[in-house]
């Protein structure tokens, strides 16, 4: 094998690291099971009927969809208005309530935007309707879930 050429030996390297690493990670995970299993054979001696499957503790979803994410806080500030809500001033209140910077024009025209394609996936699912406010500017409010197409109570 040709080692002179530096991107193929960088390569190598890497490949090496990683294989290290995934090594160290399977021991570490047989360490891991083994102690496992000695755990669960210790809680067989006090109760040799517990299903410890169903005792099992499942960790929190730690990754989120931005979008759903999005989506949520969009329906909650709505849903919480007295009233219909224009891009920005949706915007404005999600900015407020996670504390963010709604003095920063830059922050608040991404977050507009956010919220423009959140409520126009939203109207074309029936969740929300839009409305024309004095001024030309577009509202949007949740529909009630009676009126939603395609859903009855």
């Amino acid at each position: 094998m040709d080692l002179s050429n530096p991107v193929l030996s960088g390569l190598i390297r890497k490949r090496q690291e990683l294989a290290a690493d995934f090594d160290t990670a399977q021991a570490h995970l047989a360490r891991v099971v083994a102690s496992l299993d000695a755990l669960d054979a210790t809680i067989r001696l006090f109760s040799p009927n517990l299903d410890l499957d169903a005792a099992r503790v499942r960790p929190a979803r730690q990754v989120r969809n931005p979008q759903h994410e999005t989506t949520r806080q969009v329906l909650g500030v709505l849903r919480e208005a007295a009233g219909p809500l224009s891009y920005r001033d949706t915007a404005l209140a999600m900015m407020q309530a996670a504390g963010g910077n709604v003095g920063d024009a830059g922050q608040v025209e991404v977050m507009r935007r956010r919220v423009a394609a959140c409520l126009r996936r939203l109207v074309r699912q029936g969740t929300v309707v839009e409305g024309l406010a004095v001024g030309g500017v577009l509202r949007w409010s949740v529909t009630n879930v009676s009126s939603r197409p395609g859903e009855s109570i």
